[in-house]
């Protein structure tokens, strides 16, 4: 794990719990990755709740917020995704 400098741990998305409120910090893929990603409305400085993550499975999501897309959608990532999209928790749903 990493730490920001602001505190904070930095993890991928692939190990947050259910519930965890996320922003996005890096996306460590190559140009095609990163805009898919981004055409989704996954890039730096976007918020999300993690729905569900599940060791190797997909990971579900809710946007939160997003400069490029409508929040509000739920989005499922695979495993190898989202280890590339590295996160820091700023906060926990209390509903799970």
């Amino acid at each position: 794990m990493y730490y920001s400098k602001e505190g904070g741990e930095i993890m991928p998305l692939a190990y947050v719990g259910d519930g965890a409120i996320v922003e996005v910090l890096n996306i460590g893929g190559g140009r095609g990755l990163v805009r898919r990603l981004r055409d989704l409305g996954i890039h730096e400085g976007s918020k999300l709740k993690v729905i569900k993550s599940a060791g190797p499975g997909p990971v579900i999501i809710h946007l939160i917020s997003s400069k490029s897309s409508p929040i509000g959608r739920r989005i499922a990532l695979g495993f190898g995704v989202a280890m590339k999209v590295l996160v820091k928790v700023i906060g926990y749903d209390t509903q799970y």
